[in-house]
């Protein structure tokens, strides 16, 4: 099984950072620097992305809005929230994960091992956050 990520953040060296760690996770990875595009892509290829990689910061006031549009449309994907010290997340959701970019990029070697057996079980749009 190939296990696909979406990054979105606008901070070039950031969005590098996230990159590698996806990969030496073992996820191929897209990315997206524009809302809008990471938007398209998750309406586009939902059931594509096992991960989705939010960098918080670009998201301050449209956050919990994109995080709805993710789970809506991709259901079985799991979210990851990289948070500033400052940012505070309620997820209210299994499936949305909200810490800080500190300790964020070492869960994701986690997050590829239960990709199989939260994917494997099938979640229904009404259940999505």
């Amino acid at each position: 099984m190939r296990h696909l990520a979406l990054i979105l953040s606008d901070d070039l060296d950031r969005l590098a950072d996230i990159q590698q760690a996806v990969h030496k996770a073992g996820f191929s990875a897209n990315c997206a620097s524009e809302v809008a595009v990471a938007r398209s892509l998750v309406a586009r290829y939902a059931d594509d992305y096992h991960v989705v990689v939010v960098d918080g910061k670009m998201l301050k006031d449209d956050l919990k809005g994109f995080v709805r549009g993710v789970r809506g449309n991709a259901p079985k994907s799991r979210v990851l929230i990289l948070l500033e010290e400052s940012m505070k997340y309620e997820a209210g959701d299994p499936f949305v994960t909200a810490v800080e970019y500190s300790q964020a990029l070492d869960l994701l070697p986690r997050l590829k091992r239960e990709v199989t057996r939260y994917r494997s079980s099938p979640v229904n749009k009404s259940e999505a956050g």
